[in-house]
């Protein structure tokens, strides 16, 4: 095999792949997880040699001395003149990373282009509430693999399949009397296989959540161990009992100081004539005075007045300051636990606190509601960071219970507005880029953490980039974060020759897409935009008496399935001016991976427009003299 045909870029092929887990009594009759691994890999080209890399993660508790054991590992390569090589037991690695995980590293010796390597380890595990997941996808394909589990009825375990991708053949049975311990009892196993074929490689792309959401997976979660008295232990707990410990842990002890900030909070803060005003005036007071130390910190040690007196604390500490200073004006609003987009998105079916790793507040007014959060100093009241836009987080109301809530709220819809006039004849254009939402506060990011001189000119770096054009003068508006918009305006000079028949114009001065996000082939999963947003241009170029539109381009209308965008482009002349107009529009944040060819095309056609279609202005002298006689 010289390459896959399924998938020509693949630089190795997965041709066999077993899992082995199942939880037995050890050499000392205690019971633990044993897993074993094999795995056979094809090495197409040069760039497949490091497949012949292996590592494997071991365990270890940072309280005692319970860890994960390596059995045994063997490896072996075959290449093509039926040359080889084994593994050398000496030539396998230990490497602590950190206080919880030790590395093992070898490599399969004298490995080649068209090698088959083999290798095989087995792990003995005590952390039996961590039962081994299995991914049947990775970064390269794979023709088979095949996953099976011998589980003991003592122990509970909720099992998920991730990903878009299907089983190919799953199996399960019960093993009577499989589980024994002499005085105490037995216990029934059940004893499963999963099956799954030709699996494509997981290629990132961007766009994306955590690679973990996406993976196809199998992922355990012990939720109930009964031993052989009948007591039964939970590991899973409910809602209710989750969040009524949170009530007395750091979270909810710090979500309790409403007094001392309402001393320590200037009075006219709260004396507004509405809640609406006061809400704003606090949180603007508070996005000035305090500074985010780059840290989410949802666990550990929390101390709201300490980051207070400081002016410096965690994203969760300085949200929930916020939260007591609406609470000190008589305010309604809740802390909400959220996981960032890198952490994964939390499980709704199994109450899990890990799943989550930042705080963010909810506020409830007459009109309506609005996320908020601190930790960035150009956002605008009513967002959070776009990394928490992650489709839901769990509200906790000490009182009443607590819900699950969406995290996208209307701020998050961003747009990008160009408006443009150019005057060809003269050589001069003027550009308005007016930002909102996300657009903006990433825009007031880059201006604040950038000296003027370097802004300027990657500015004009672009416009030379784009084209003959060059800075002539530069300005904004909307700099503060108060303001919902961003202004920035833009004179340009054109260098045109009006001295030719023909201008080749280039209308789209300012782009938006350098290139499309979009290169796969084909993706398994999501696209995830975080928001919905508009980019939309609106250019007018000035004709005059002297030039005309030479060729219109056709009108072009796309849409995303299930109205989830669109795609407008249409050209117009209008007394003297032609009009360019390019429109943008994603609606729905998230696009199924079917929908994929789709918006990939939509992507490819925004930027085509945008680079590879200059308008052509003709001389009316020049068109009457082609044209004379025709019809």
């Amino acid at each position: 095999m010289k390459e896959y045909p399924q998938d020509t870029t693949a630089n190795a092929l997965v041709l066999y792949e077993k899992g082995e887990a199942e939880i037995r009594k050890d050499q000392l009759g205690r019971p633990a997880l044993f897993f074993k691994k094999t795995t056979r890999i094809k090495i197409l080209n040069k760039n497949g040699l490091t497949y012949a890399n292996v590592e494997i993660p071991l365990v270890k508790s940072a309280s005692d001395n319970s860890r994960e054991i390596l059995k045994e590992v063997r490896a072996i390569a075959i290449n093509p003149d039926r040359s080889g090589g084994m593994l050398d037991q000496k030539d396998i690695y230990y490497q602590d990373v950190s206080e919880t995980v030790t590395l093992v590293r070898f490599t399969v010796p004298n490995v080649q282009t068209g090698s088959v390597i083999d290798y095989t380890y087995e792990v003995k595990s005590p952390f039996l509430y961590n039962f081994q997941s299995w991914e049947f996808q990775g970064e390269i394909p794979k023709l088979h693999s095949e996953f099976h589990t011998n589980i003991p009825a003592n122990y509970k375990y909720h099992i998920k399949l991730n990903g878009t991708l299907k089983l190919d053949h799953q199996n399960d049975k019960i093993i009577h009397n499989c589980f024994y311990f002499r005085g105490l009892g037995t216990a029934d196993c059940v004893v499963s296989e999963y099956i799954m074929d030709n699996i494509p490689a997981f290629r990132e792309e961007e766009y994306m959540t955590a690679k973990p959401n996406y993976l196809s997976a199998l992922r355990y979660e012990l939720t109930t161990f009964e031993n052989f008295t009948g007591k039964k232990e939970h590991y899973t707990k409910s809602w209710e009992t989750v969040e009524k410990e949170l009530r007395t842990d750091d979270i909810g002890r710090e979500s309790q100081k409403g007094r001392y900030f309402r001393n320590a909070l200037p009075e006219h803060l709260m004396n507004t004539p509405t809640n609406l005003e006061t809400a704003q005036k606090l949180f603007y007071h508070l996005q000035k005075q305090l500074f985010w130390n780059e840290k989410d910190q949802l666990f550990g040690e929390i101390d709201v007045k300490d980051a207070f007196e400081s002016r410096e604390g965690s994203s969760t500490e300085l949200n929930l300051i916020l939260l007591n200073a609406l609470h000190a004006a008589g305010l309604k609003a809740f802390p909400v636990l959220v996981s960032t987009r890198d952490n994964g998105v939390p499980s709704q079916q199994i109450p899990a606190i890990s799943d989550f790793n930042a705080l963010i507040v909810k506020l409830d007014l007459e009109e309506r509601s609005y996320l908020l959060d601190l930790s960035e100093k150009e956002f605008t009241f009513g967002m959070i960071r776009f990394e928490m836009l992650n489709q839901y987080g769990r509200l906790l109301d000490f009182k009443d219970g607590g819900s699950w809530i969406p995290l996208l709220q209307p701020e998050a819809y961003s747009r990008q507005i160009f408006q443009a006039s150019l005057d060809p004849g003269a050589g001069k254009a003027r550009v308005r880029k007016i930002s909102s939402g996300y657009y903006a506060s990433e825009k007031r990011k880059e201006i604040r953490n950038t000296s003027e001189g370097t802004y300027l000119a990657d500015i004009e770096k672009m416009l030379e980039a784009r084209g003959d054009f060059s800075l002539t003068h530069y300005e904004n508006q909307g700099l503060p974060s108060s303001d919902e918009r961003l202004t920035e305006s833009f004179e340009i000079d054109m260098n045109t020759d009006v001295k030719e028949d023909r201008l080749f114009v280039n209308p789209f001065i300012l782009e938006s897409y350098k290139k499309s996000p979009f290169t796969q082939q084909s993706r398994t999963y999501p696209v995830d935009f975080g928001h919905p947003f508009n980019i939309e241009y609106t250019i007018f170029i000035e004709t005059g008496d002297e030039f005309m539109l030479e060729d219109k381009a056709a009108d072009l209308h796309l849409e995303l399935p299930d109205s989830s965008g669109e795609l407008i482009y249409n050209i117009r002349e209008l007394d003297e001016n032609v009009m360019v107009v390019l429109q943008m529009k994603i609606y729905k944040p998230i696009i199924p991976p079917t929908q994929y060819a789709a918006l990939k095309e939509f992507f490819n056609e925004f930027v085509r427009l945008q680079n590879k279609n200059p308008i052509t202005l003709v001389k009316l002298s020049k068109f009457i003299s082609e044209n004379a006689g025709k019809k």
